[in-house]
């Protein structure tokens, strides 16, 4: 859910499930999954964005003793 949000894909119902994202991934291979990413990557930096993998931050307030 966090990723649709950040995706602007909050309300989208055609999001591909994760046999059809596994499906892809087999087929452009490990060279074309780095290719990928590394776009992305590019891209998140020219925005002035820093992708680190795998954080995901709750910022769930709790009361504490």
């Amino acid at each position: 859910m966090s990723y649709q949000r950040f995706c602007g894909l909050a309300n989208v119902t055609t999001i591909p499930d994760r046999t059809t994202v596994r499906t892809f991934e087999n087929r452009i291979g490990e060279a074309g999954a780095k290719a990928l990413f590394d776009g992305v990557s590019a891209q998140l930096l020219q925005k002035g964005f820093i992708a680190r993998g795998g954080q995901i931050i709750d910022v769930t307030r709790v009361p504490a003793p």
